[in-house]
């Protein structure tokens, strides 16, 4: 577990860096199409679509890191008014069930990608094949369900694992490594 639990925090900061460096290329795509145009009445061709495909592609890279970091919204006015074992419960339910969730989503969009590149779908502008980008997205949505994976994985094997949301909980297991 603890290999696993390194492994996946050494992904999940490349893809949070590569969204990093995506999101500075953004910035620089459309200043650069603003200054081309102001100054030499010649924009970027394709920046609208570049931009676009860049930002899809950031937001990608960032959701698995999001979900390690326990950075998604969720309410929690059902597991507040449990006992402590009734909220692990419930934890435990809510990501299994996000868990496949995620898997179904990621399987129906490598379905979706192969479609896109059996019909050679590109995009408008540019030109480029549009299944890269649903193969992208299929991955973030895999590796989702890989770290709820491993927080259930968690839940059931580390030693003191706590409540959810407290120091040394299943929802601590990938944040800094795993102690156990």
């Amino acid at each position: 577990m603890r290999i696993f639990g390194k492994i996946l925090e050494k992904l999940f900061g490349l893809m949070e860096t590569v969204s990093n460096v995506l999101l500075l290329a953004m910035m620089a795509v459309a200043l650069l199409n603003i200054l081309l145009r102001a100054l030499f009445r010649y924009p970027i061709f394709g920046t609208f679509e570049i931009v676009c495909y860049l930002s899809l592609v950031m937001a990608a890279f960032a959701m698995p890191g999001t979900e390690r970091d326990n950075g998604n919204i969720s309410v929690t006015l059902a597991s507040e008014s449990l006992p402590p074992k009734g909220a692990r419960i419930l934890k435990l339910v809510t990501d299994l069930m996000g868990m496949a969730g995620c898997f179904v989503v990621e399987y129906r969009l490598v379905g979706l990608a192969r479609r896109k590149l059996e019909n050679g779908d590109i995009t408008a502008d540019l030109g480029m094949p549009v299944y890269i980008f649903v193969y992208i997205i299929a991955l973030a949505f895999f590796l989702i369900s890989i770290c709820l994976l491993y927080k259930v994985l968690s839940f059931f094997l580390l030693k003191d694992a706590g409540e959810p949301g407290k120091e040394g909980g299943p929802d601590d297991a990938l944040q800094g490594g795993m102690t156990e």
